[in-house]
């Protein structure tokens, strides 16, 4: 539900120009493999610690599925808790 939501406003955004997604906390989240049509509008930066993307990209690789265009990994220097 809670996907499905932030996507139909995504789409809202991006029919008013919006050019770029931030999804915090990634993990395994799926949105720019399964949307790849949306690679020439949008911009889609991935924030997750370095090791959790690492994992994910060697899943990736092992499942022999290229990154889309478009999607930006960022290392995040802090898991927020304190």
């Amino acid at each position: 539900m809670r996907s499905r939501y932030a996507e139909d406003e995504l789409s809202h955004a991006i029919e008013r120009g919006i050019a770029q997604y931030v999804i915090l906390g990634a993990g395994l989240d799926s949105f720019a493999y399964r949307r790849k049509t949306l690679a020439p509008l949008l911009r889609v930066f991935e924030v997750d610690l370095p090791s959790s993307q690492h994992w994910k990209r060697e899943r990736l690789r092992a499942l022999k599925m290229s990154e889309p265009d478009g999607l930006v990994f960022v290392p995040s220097t802090s898991s927020g808790r304190r």
